[in-house]
C-alpha cells in the first residue's frame, strides 16, 4: 500500500509516510538539480546523496528530460499517467520482491499536474563501485560479478521486465560482492517473448562493452551466462 501525502504543492508517495519535516527537507534539494557526471559509463546523471532526517543516506534521483526539448526545458515532463518516479518506485518494489538487487525505494515526489516535475528517492547503498570502472581495476571481481548479475537478469526475463538501458555503467558492487542494478527508469514489462527481451538485453550490453572499449570477457561472460 502507498501512503500520499501533499506538503507545499509537492505530491509524495512512499510505503509508510514521511512526515512535514522530512518533506520538507527533500523540497529544499529538489530545487537544486545536481551537475552532470562525467566519466565513462557512470549511469545517467541527475542523483545526489543526501542525508534525511529519520531516514539515514538516501539518494535523490532528478528525472531530466532528454532529446531536443531538453534545450527548452530539462526537468518538466507532459503527464499522461502516473509519473517516471512513480512508476520506477512501484517497479523497484515490485523487482524486490523477486529476488533482484535494486536500490530500495524510500518515497516519490512530483509537483504539477499536466506538466510536472518528479523525483525519486532511494536508500543509499554505501561503498558500492560501478561495475564498468572495476573490469579494468579489479578484472577477477568483475568477472564474478558479471556472473552474478546474470543470475538476476536471467530472473529479470522470466518475469518478463525489460530494463531499457542495462549496462555495466548501471550496475554496483558492494565490498561483500553483491550487485545491484540501477536506473529503470522507462522499463518496460508484459508478455514479451522472453527470447526477444534476452536479445535486447544483449544487443545493449554489447554496444556500450563496444562504445566504451571495455575489455572483451565483459561480453562473454553474459553472454555465456544469459540463458536464451
Amino acid at each position: 500500500m502507498t501512503v500520499i501525502e501533499t506538503y507545499n504543492k509537492y505530491r509524495f508517495g512512499s510505503s509508510q509516510g514521511l512526515g512535514p519535516k522530512t518533506m520538507a527537507q527533500l523540497i529544499r534539494h529538489f530545487e537544486n538539480p545536481p551537475k552532470p557526471e562525467s566519466g565513462v559509463l557512470t549511469g545517467r546523471t541527475g542523483t545526489h546523496l543526501i542525508e534525511l532526517q529519520y531516514l539515514g543516506p538516501a539518494v535523490i534521483k532528478h528525472y531530466l528530460r532528454g532529446g531536443i526539448l531538453s534545450n527548452l526545458n530539462k526537468r518538466t515532463h507532459l503527464a499522461i499517467k502516473n509519473s517516471r518516479a512513480q512508476m520506477e518506485f512501484e517497479l523497484l518494489s515490485h523487482i524486490q520482491n523477486i529476488g533482484v538487487n535494486v536500490p530500495e525505494p524510500i518515497a516519490f515526489a512530483s509537483r504539477g499536474s499536466l506538466f510536472y516535475q518528479t523525483w525519486l528517492i532511494t536508500r543509499n547503498i554505501p561503498d558500492v563501485q560501478n561495475l564498468s570502472t572495476m573490469t579494468t581495476s579489479e578484472p577477477e571481481k568483475a568477472e564474478k560479478a558479471i556472473v552474478n548479475l546474470a543470475t538476476q537478469v536471467n530472473t529479470l526475463i522470466s518475469h518478463h521486465i525489460l530494463h531499457v538501458d542495462l549496462h555495466p555503467g548501471n550496475v554496483l558492487v558492494d565490498p561483500e560482492e553483491r550487485v545491484y542494478i540501477i536506473d529503470f527508469d522507462k522499463a518496460k514489462t508484459g508478455h514479451t517473448k522472453k527470447h526477444a527481451i534476452c536479445r535486447y538485453y544483449l544487443k545493449r550490453w554489447e554496444r556500450a562493452v563496444e562504445k566504451y572499449r571495455l575489455p572483451e570477457f565483459v561480453n562473454e561472460i553474459m553472454r555465456n551466462s544469459l540463458e536464451y
